[in-house]
């Protein structure tokens, strides 16, 4: 028992990096490492690297959701859980090498560049001018290598009162900042961001990448959703649970989630909390078969036979 540890209070060793050996609470440790769930290798955002791999201005990508669900790339709430984890270890080495912003409704080009700064961890006085934030937050970005730019949300200006001077000014920040701006947004061609001079503007400097769930016709499409599936596995801190057992009802993991990342990671994260609840400390079909999902996946996910391979029995 750790020297600040209640009596009574489980703990657990975690294994590896700079933690290693030192004790602490098991609530503590479980949320923090399901909370990893979100940082799996996905295939969308290796499109991105291969289609642009230099950090320049210009080099830019709109990842379109065809789904709620797969918004930024497939990662639903991915990148704000994700980029505190990664700037903690960044910002020992003095980089922070990528901004997470989302693009707030009713928007402005001053509430924008306050997003940045917000990031940043900076923060201004009523009286701040547009000039003097933007002039910081570029600063800022040139002192810690950026070099990626997600906006997400950017159907938010679209059809908005001041969604041209938005565009305006990611347009100047993007001319500012050396580095890659990818936008996230849900059916945006079809709202019109490409529509008008400044729509034009984008698709002149963006290239489009459709995110959409995964497909598992084929035996490479089963082979990614397995693969994506034995990723999150491995973030699991689960006392009991053997290795390879989700990956064994991969199959049914894709009928009650359709293919949608967002949905998976859902559906696993609930499953380990029950598991840590009632102690069993292993995620088996029945708990599974307990987590409701979003409706998008259960709108979207195949239909199940009685005889599909790996579905849940209660």
């Amino acid at each position: 028992m750790g020297a600040d540890q209640e009596p009574g209070e489980d703990s657990v060793e975690r294994g590896g990096g700079p933690d290693a050996g030192e004790q602490a609470p098991v609530s503590i440790l479980r949320g923090d490492d399901l909370g990893q769930l979100v940082e799996a290798g996905l295939g969308m955002v290796e499109v991105i690297g291969r289609t642009k791999p230099d950090p320049v201005p210009g080099a830019d990508v709109v990842v379109v959701a065809e789904q709620l669900d797969d918004r930024a790339a497939g990662v639903s709430g991915g990148a704000e859980t994700m980029m505190p984890r990664r700037a903690e270890i960044w910002l020992r080495q003095n980089r922070l090498p990528v901004v997470y912003v989302t693009v707030p409704t009713a928007a402005t080009p001053k509430i924008l560049a306050i997003e940045f700064a917000r990031f940043y961890g900076i923060e201004f006085g009523s009286r701040a001018t547009m000039p003097d934030i933007v002039n910081t937050v570029c600063a800022v970005a040139a002192r810690t290598h950026l070099e990626l730019v997600l906006i997400d949300e950017i159907h938010n200006i679209i059809g908005s009162r001041a969604g041209a001077e938005v565009s305006d000014q990611l347009k100047y920040f993007a001319e500012r900042l050396q580095a890659t701006f990818a936008y996230a947004g849900i059916e945006v061609e079809e709202q019109g961001l490409f529509a008008g001079p400044r729509g034009r503007q984008i698709a002149g400097r963006f290239t489009l990448i459709s995110s959409a769930p995964f497909d598992y016709g084929t035996p490479e499409q089963r082979d990614a959703w397995r693969a994506l599936v034995a990723t999150l596995e491995q973030a699991l801190r689960l006392h009991d649970h053997r290795p390879g057992t989700l990956v064994e009802h991969a199959d049914y993991l894709y009928q009650r989630t359709g293919g949608m990342i967002g949905s998976l990671s859902q559906l696993v994260r609930g499953a380990a909390v029950l598991a840590i609840d009632d102690e069993t400390e292993r995620i088996t079909p029945e708990l599974l078969e307990l987590i409701p999902l979003d409706h998008a996946a259960t709108r979207t996910a195949p239909a199940r036979g009685r005889g599909a391979k790996g579905k849940a029995t209660r």
